[in-house]
């Protein structure tokens, strides 16, 4: 039973280490609303992480996904004053999870990021989370 859980886990482990973001991938941008919860107008949101990632990184934005190596989910509601953002990429021909984000908090009270509080949730995420754990996509 030992060695069936550590082949299993070492399989994982394997599929993870092969579906990594690399320098010029193709990727697809969605927005999927949180189900229960007031989401923000998914197509600004999308404007503003296809922004982000086509200023601070070397992806290639595409307009759909079979043409795509893999897509970022971006989930961003309303919480009060504050937006709280997060981000899951996935292999868009395996559906297998290679990266998610915790929800992270945006106001409006900051003029670097224009007073939006997705602006600012969704750039935070991009700079902080997501180029932390692939820095070879840094621009």
């Amino acid at each position: 039973m030992k060695s069936f859980l550590f082949l299993l886990l070492a399989s994982f482990t394997l599929i993870n280490v092969n579906a990594q973001l690399e320098p010029n991938d193709k990727v697809f941008l969605v927005f999927e609303e949180v189900e229960g919860k007031e989401s923000v107008d998914g197509n600004d949101a999308i404007v503003t992480l296809k922004s982000y990632l086509t200023g601070k990184t070397t992806l290639t934005i595409v307009e759909n996904k079979e043409a795509s190596q893999f897509y970022f989910k971006l989930n961003v509601i309303t919480n009060k004053k504050k937006r709280l953002a997060k981000i899951v990429i996935l292999n868009s021909k395996t559906e297998e999870v290679i990266f998610e984000s915790e929800w992270m908090k945006g106001s409006g009270m900051n003029q670097y990021y224009g007073y939006s509080g997705t602006r600012m949730a969704v750039g935070k995420l991009v700079k902080n989370d997501v180029l932390d754990a692939f820095p070879e996509i840094s621009d």
